[in-house]
């Protein structure tokens, strides 16, 4: 019987999830609805890729180049379901690897700037968490508040583990094990 590949399971879910509760929770009615909160907080690091066009993205692409929605979703919930993909999609490979995984694996550059990206997100979703609980936006603020806030903790602690880790065996003291 073939393993389950999570690495392709979990964004395929969660984007259906995540493009269902973005629907039902149009931005249309004019407030937010509780559906786009959930989705919010469940894909929390997801946000980073919103943000990015919300920043980056109406220069590069204008909402009348493309309209205002496509298919019912507006551009920055089509970044945001992106985001979720490639979230999900990492969040599956790592679960697929721990299974087959050596027991050390020496560090390299580009584990080190994954951790580095991994710490970025973590503070801004840390940032955002706690301006919006500051500031809240909608009515029910802990629906996306409290996921963002323990995606945050939990992306540092995993980051800092690895660096923790690397640290260690790169700068052994001499004599040592």
């Amino acid at each position: 019987m073939p393993k389950l590949r999570l690495a392709l399971v979990l964004p395929a879910i969660q984007s259906a999830l995540a493009g269902i509760l973005l629907h039902w929770g149009s931005q249309r009615l004019g407030y937010i609805h509780t559906a786009r909160l959930v989705s919010w907080g469940l894909s929390a690091p997801a946000m980073a890729f919103r943000s990015l066009y919300l920043m980056v993205g109406r220069f590069v692409m204008p909402d009348d180049w493309l309209g205002a929605s496509v298919a019912g979703l507006y551009i920055d919930d089509l970044y945001f379901l992106t985001g979720v993909g490639v979230l999900w999609y990492l969040v599956g490979r790592s679960l697929d690897r721990r299974r087959a995984r050596p027991a050390f694996k020496a560090p390299t550059a580009t584990g080190l700037i994954a951790r580095l990206l991994m710490l970025a997100v973590a503070g801004y979703l840390l940032v955002l968490g706690l301006g919006w609980a500051w500031n809240p936006h909608f009515d029910n603020p802990s629906l996306v508040v409290v996921p963002m806030l323990t995606w945050s903790l939990i992306l540092m602690f995993l980051a800092a583990r690895w660096l923790v880790t690397a640290f260690r065996s790169v700068y052994r003291a001499p004599g040592s094990p």
